[in-house]
């Protein structure tokens, strides 16, 4: 899928501190450079096509997406240790979602269905002063709106301003039999693609 930038909303909030799955990345990232080259784990996980390999080695080893346990022993991650990482940003997330002062830069408003805009706040502006910013703007235009840190919470306004919902993106994982699977963050929010 290819991103439309015309109709999406390009700047996102970033926040300095915390770093979403840093410890397990940190972690696949050391095990996976153990390796001599990309195509010795290549062929000890099955896959055909070396460009296809790349891409998903460093979608792997950046928490992007799903990690295959056939991975994970390719590169010779213990379970226990992996388990450990994501306990420690768990820990981590904990920490960085109880801070009281955040200072948003920017808005998503959604102009309608899969059409975004970005709307930019005085520097300084902390959290709530940012949310009853959008709540009076969502008031005037009749527009939803959203403040999305992308790594750790989306903040929703709706189009009459009147609701205000917070959805988080803790670093949850589960294990199945072929799978860690690693439970998405925020990034996609007020992003348009096409297929």
């Amino acid at each position: 899928m290819t991103i439309i930038p015309f109709f999406s909303a390009i700047e996102v909030n970033k926040i300095d501190d915390y770093v979403r799955y840093r410890n397990l990345k940190l972690y696949i990232q050391s095990k996976s450079s153990q390796h001599v080259t990309s195509k010795e784990l290549m062929a000890l996980t099955g896959y055909a096509k070396f460009d296809k390999f790349r891409m998903h080695q460093f979608e792997f080893d950046y928490c992007y997406r799903d990690i295959p346990l056939e991975y994970l022993k390719a590169i010779n991650a213990d379970i226990n240790t992996l388990k450990f990482c994501l306990e420690l940003d768990k820990q981590e997330f904990d920490k960085a979602i109880k801070l009281t002062v955040l200072y948003p830069k920017f808005a998503s408003i959604r102009l309608m269905s899969a059409i975004y805009n970005t709307k930019s706040f005085p520097e300084g502006t902390i959290e709530s002063e940012a949310i009853k910013i959008l709540q009076d703007f969502c008031k005037q235009t009749n527009k939803k709106c959203m403040i999305n840190f992308p790594d750790l919470k989306t903040i929703m306004i709706s189009e009459h301003g009147e609701k205000v919902e917070t959805i988080c993106y803790p670093p949850y994982y589960k294990f199945t039999k072929s799978w860690l699977m690693l439970k998405k963050n925020g990034i996609d929010m007020g992003v348009s693609y096409i297929k």
